[in-house]
């Protein structure tokens, strides 16, 4: 009888964290992209957005991309108009870019896939006054001076480490007294 070695127990951490990977492929450019934070809703872009891959592809299986048609059977199609025209959907790349552009720019496909016609009319950027200029200033705390946006020095006595110490967080919020 042959006996093994003991090796220790199996761990397997397999947690299958994005697998299949989300499609990034078809969607607006990273730069092109809103932040979550943004609350507002400006006017969506013209053309669709879907994963452009394959429609064997494993990623995002159940996409726009493999809707069947109801018009024509036997043929999947993200949009209407693809179901009822002659044309063939038409993947971006196969899905697998880990690096550069995931919406392959170089092979000249619009991103969003905008229908044919005429190209929409460009929008106007916003208008109004631009933003006031931001500026910084040095502060020495021992002292209270500070350089203002003008190049010229300022004191705030008040502000300094020998100032008198009755300043609380309750005299920054009322006004002085008034003698």
């Amino acid at each position: 009888m042959l006996a093994e070695a003991y090796h220790g127990q199996y761990l397997s951490f397999n947690l299958n964290l994005n697998l299949p990977p989300p499609c990034s492929t078809g969607f607006l450019p990273a730069q092109q992209q809103r932040v979550p934070t943004f609350e507002d809703y400006p006017n969506r872009p013209a053309g669709d957005l879907y994963c452009r891959v394959p429609q064997d592809s494993p990623l995002n299986v159940h996409g726009a991309r493999n809707i069947p048609c109801e018009t024509v059977p036997g043929k999947r199609a993200p949009t209407v108009k693809l179901c009822e025209s002659n044309e063939q959907y038409a993947p971006l790349n196969d899905g697998y870019n880990w690096k550069g552009d995931p919406n392959s720019t170089l092979s000249g496909q619009d991103i969003p896939q905008l229908p044919p016609g005429p190209p929409p009319p460009a929008a106007a950027g916003p208008g109004g006054a631009p933003p006031p200029p931001i500026a910084a200033a040095e502060y020495d705390p021992a002292t209270g001076t500070y350089t203002g946006p003008d190049g010229r020095q300022y004191t705030r006595s008040d502000l300094a480490q020998t100032a008198p110490k009755d300043q609380t967080w309750q005299s920054m919020l009322l006004p002085p007294p008034v003698p």
